[in-house]
């Protein structure tokens, strides 16, 4: 079966109209759950209240209320983002060098979503500073310092 067709998607704006254009230029390219959201809220009740976290969000930024990027700094501020870590070691003799911090988005009900489903949305719209902070003052990574 086609990946596509089993995505979901969750479309956020305010205008109707684009959410129709998104869901109708989304199912010609083989995307059929998609889930249009017209405020921030809306989305929120959605991912909270659905049992699998979407793998693409498309989001506006100029809305009302809670924009897109507010939207994905609600998913940061409210700790649903959690570190794992990964040793750096010198491979020739064995020492720490440090650790990677690995971010996944803890959704109450579908569980670990990775970073390759959210990290470049953040980057893109501006809150990755916002994440990276949250990593850097995170109980877990004080530990590690």
């Amino acid at each position: 079966m086609d990946r596509r067709a089993e995505a979901e998607i969750l479309a956020l704006d305010d205008d109707p109209f684009m959410l129709k254009l998104l869901r109708t230029r989304l199912s010609k390219l083989g995307y059929h759950r998609v889930t249009a959201c017209t405020s921030g809220d809306t989305a929120l009740e959605w991912i909270y209240g659905c049992n699998a976290a979407p793998q693409l969000i498309l989001f506006d930024l100029n809305m009302p209320d809670m924009d897109g990027a507010e939207f994905v700094h609600h998913l940061v501020v409210n700790g649903e983002l959690v570190n794992h870590y990964q040793p750096k070691v010198e491979v020739a003799s064995g020492p720490l060098q440090g650790v990677a911090s690995l971010v996944r988005w803890n959704h109450p009900h579908a569980g670990m979503v990775f970073p390759d489903q959210f990290i470049n949305v953040a980057e893109d719209h501006g809150v990755i500073d916002a994440l990276t902070l949250t990593v850097l003052r995170s109980r877990e990574f004080a530990a590690l310092s």
